[in-house]
């Protein structure tokens, strides 16, 4: 189940539980069901992972499966298109939704929006993404152009 806890019960009742079926004649003892199969955004899939690890590192966890029971993990990333959305999609997905990739990497608050970025060098930029910004380990302003920003875009 969701709490981590096993019941033998049947596959029906258990799915409609929202839990996890672990095949017939699987004694509840022969599994952990704190652990599980953890897909990464990279599309890789690591075993044995709890669900908070899992999902602090953006994951999706499949509770008390193996990754070849778990569903097939694909590489995914977040997509900005038109409108200043995020979607977490593969690479392909994103393409034909005509939107900029950004391999690996989850949506991040207001990831999709422009404004000015200040980088590390002092420099700004305006009509950035703020994932962009984010990922030059700059710091965005969604509000403000450069020109008014000009004391807070200066070199440490």
């Amino acid at each position: 189940m969701d709490d981590g806890t096993c019941s033998a019960i049947t596959q029906l009742a258990c799915t409609t539980a929202g839990g996890t079926y672990l095949g017939n004649d699987v004694a509840c003892g022969e599994s952990d069901c704190s652990v599980g199969a953890c897909c990464g955004l990279d599309g890789v899939c690591l075993e044995a992972q709890t669900q908070e690890n899992c999902e602090a590192d953006n994951g999706f966890f499949s509770r008390g499966m193996t990754c070849a029971e778990a569903p097939a993990c694909e590489a995914l990333g977040a997509c900005c298109v038109d409108g200043g959305s995020c979607m977490l999609v593969t690479e392909d997905a994103c393409n034909t939704e005509g939107g900029t990739y950004f391999a690996a990497e989850p949506c991040i608050a207001d990831a999709c929006l422009t404004g000015s970025c200040c980088a590390l060098d002092g420099t700004c930029a305006d009509d950035v993404l703020v994932i962009e910004c984010a990922l030059a380990e700059g710091s965005s302003d969604t509000m403000t152009e450069c020109l008014m920003l000009r004391d807070r875009c200066s070199p440490p």
